[in-house]
């Protein structure tokens, strides 16, 4: 058969050095708009570079079809290593389908209805197809009391639960922290039940976060046939770049994050709502600062109406991209394992008493926080504890 998709010109001998540059930051919002982009939009790019980094970023599926849509084609070594990835992410994505729906069957049967979180439920809703999100887990938050049921559920189809060494049971419930779930044969592998959707030291500390008013306003649909909950699409954005700014410290798959805020972005946000919540919640600059990034990385209608909603000061802005920039995001930033990493938490604090607070109870923690989560309190838990603090250790 013969392929008549129009080809674009990949010599990139004559790009200039500040083209280089600008065309590292503007290839990814070619991926974001819900719309295919243009034949002339992608002539832009070096499509063997943009490949690479895609991969790189586990985008791989999601550029194999915006080209597909598009009627581009990639350089013929990149185009066969897309279509091999995008194969694999079907064959992918029907197992965690089949996984998701004997899920959610069971718990239909035991009278539970989850919340969807994170790329499941982006997967589903705001993606080309559920292929074009990887993901390695499954996301689902729980009513606390239903979460021994759901708990016995997942036990009743095969799953096993398991404990993080570090993170006992009854310091993830009192953190809204996850269970870990596991099943060898399934796809994906992994299932976390949740307590609550802004999980973490960070949160517990310094945040207000209304969690009954987002249980309030959660949203009922489908997925693979039984009904779920979403999160409000104001309250999954906040979400979104909490996990991403806060959770894992702009350290993992930050670029794909990105691409998720993007995406339901473009599925009509209102950004005075997350501006007031943000505020209220006191996550102001963290949400902020992912919005900035966002926008510098993305450059879309959104994005620029987001940042103009949300501003964050010049100095502010500048302090953080001391830790991480446009430059380590497309590096993949290892800002999480390193000892800056309680630097950069405290600066994104919004008032300076709460950064206060988290100093303090980061290197001195109560007796009962050591007990929960090393089993012991006394010095030489104190003293393994600080030590992991300076050395970047979560």
């Amino acid at each position: 058969m013969t392929n008549n998709r129009p080809r674009i010109n990949h010599n990139s001998s004559r790009r200039q050095p500040d083209q280089e540059t600008e065309e590292r930051v503007s290839w990814a919002s070619l991926l974001a708009p819900t719309l295919p982009s243009s034949h002339n939009g992608w002539a832009q790019v070096d499509l063997v570079w943009v490949t690479q980094q895609a991969i790189h970023h586990q985008l791989g599926p999601l550029l194999h079809h915006r080209l597909r849509a598009a009627q581009v084609s990639a350089p013929p070594e990149q185009d066969r290593q897309l279509q091999a990835l995008a194969r694999q992410a079907t064959v992918k994505s029907l197992r965690r389908e089949h996984t998701l729906r004997r899920i959610l069957q069971a718990f239909n049967q035991a009278g539970i209805r989850p919340v969807i979180l994170k790329g499941a439920a982006l997967a589903y809703t705001v993606y080309p197809t559920p292929a074009c999100r990887s993901m390695s887990d499954v996301d689902l938050w729980v009513a606390h009391d239903v979460m021994s049921r759901a708990c016995a559920t997942l036990e009743s189809i095969g799953y096993q639960q398991k404990d993080k060494e570090l993170r006992p049971p009854a310091f993830q419930a009192a953190r809204d922290g996850e269970i870990q779930f596991r099943q060898q044969e399934s796809e994906p592998r992994l299932i976390e039940l949740h307590w609550g959707i802004f999980a973490g030291e960070w949160l517990h500390r310094v945040s207000r976060v209304d969690r009954a008013g987002i249980w309030q306003r959660l949203q009922t649909t489908e997925i693979c046939g039984y009904p779920v909950y979403l999160l409000a699409p104001e309250d999954a954005v906040i979400h979104l770049a909490i996990h991403l700014a806060i959770n894992h410290q702009m350290s993992l798959h930050t670029l794909r994050s990105l691409v998720d805020i993007g995406l339901l972005a473009q599925q009509g946000i209102d950004w005075a709502v997350v501006a007031q919540r943000a505020r209220n919640w006191r996550l102001y600059h963290a949400v902020a600062f992912v919005l900035a990034v966002w926008d510098d990385i993305f450059h879309l209608p959104e994005s620029q109406e987001a940042v103009q909603t949300m501003p964050i000061s010049s100095w502010r802005r500048s302090l953080l991209q001391r830790f991480v920039d446009i430059e380590d995001i497309l590096a993949l930033p290892t800002l999480s394992s390193t000892p800056q990493r309680l630097l950069y938490l405290l600066s994104i604090v919004d008032h300076p008493g709460d950064a206060l607070h988290l100093l303090r109870r980061t290197i001195w923690p109560e007796d009962q926080w050591l007990i929960a989560r090393y089993g012991r309190s006394g010095w030489q838990a104190r003293i393994g504890h600080m030590r992991g603090v300076f050395q970047g250790k979560p």
